[in-house]
């Protein structure tokens, strides 16, 4: 199928991402949801699914700093365009009816949350994970010490 492997004597086949096993022709796991296959990357609808699996993945367990710049490139570009888009059609609420530049700010408000909001979670979780090696590495430490 293409990102799967097979590892049990039995032939059935495991997801790269959680190791657990899945349908012969599924296009994606049903435990963690990791595309699966040509299909995640080939039909639209499951091309969405696929990439939002990457930017959640990305968001709640980055493990490399290359990955956080990256969140924030693209949430940040969201957040920016979010903030300057309500405040824009602030500007040009005269030349609009009321109930479409409240719809429009709401919906760019929305925008400028998300990006906010995915680039706290994702420095923050990247924090917590720095922080949890450093812990792991100074317990290994004192435990090689104390042999």
């Amino acid at each position: 199928m293409g990102n799967e492997i097979t590892l049990d004597e039995d032939g059935a086949d495991l997801c790269i991402h959680c190791l657990k096993p899945v349908g012969e022709h599924a296009a994606f796991c049903i435990h963690c949801r990791a595309p699966l296959g040509f299909l995640a990357g080939s039909v639209s609808y499951y091309s969405v699914i696929a990439e939002g699996f990457i930017y959640r993945t990305a968001v709640q367990q980055p493990k490399r700093l290359s990955v956080v710049i990256g969140v924030w490139v693209i949430f940040g570009f969201m957040a920016i365009s979010g903030a300057f888009s309500v405040y824009a059609f602030h500007l040009w609420a005269e030349y609009y009816k009321e109930w479409i530049v409240t719809y429009f700010q709401l919906m760019y408000g929305l925008y400028f949350v998300i990006g906010v909001s995915g680039i706290y979670q994702c420095t923050m979780n990247y924090l917590d994970y720095r922080n949890q090696l450093r812990i792991d590495r100074e317990q290994g430490e004192t435990s090689s010490e104390s042999e």
